[in-house]
């Protein structure tokens, strides 16, 4: 499995894209989310993923996962949030690591991001 940058097609923001252990192609934004920040997507309706950097692998996170392994927890884990154009920001929170594709990092704090 691999992982590639790129744009996405629609809206032009950069998104990480590979194929899922399930073998499900995916889109993810490129900011790593912390627990607050997975919270928020997954409120608002959104699917979360956890790339694995050392073998470059994107696994599904459902609430099992989530509970064991918060997001941020775990090294060379990093959570993501699914891809969504709609979306104003890449992700609502950031880990605290930048990421040099994500285009503007968190959104203002005077709204709610979803």
């Amino acid at each position: 499995m691999s992982t590639e940058r790129r744009r996405c097609k629609r809206c032009g923001r950069g998104i990480i894209a590979g194929l899922s252990t399930a073998g499900f192609d995916v889109e993810l934004d490129p900011t790593e989310l912390d627990t607050l920040g997975e919270l928020a997507v997954t409120v608002a309706g959104g699917v979360t993923y956890t790339r694995h950097t050392w073998a470059d692998a994107i696994a599904h996170r459902n609430g099992k996962t989530i509970r064991a392994r918060p997001a941020g927890s775990q090294p060379r884990q990093a959570v993501h949030a699914a891809h969504d154009c709609e979306r104003v920001a890449p992700t609502p929170r950031r880990s605290g690591r930048t990421d040099r594709d994500d285009e503007g990092g968190v959104p203002g704090t005077d709204a709610p991001p979803f």
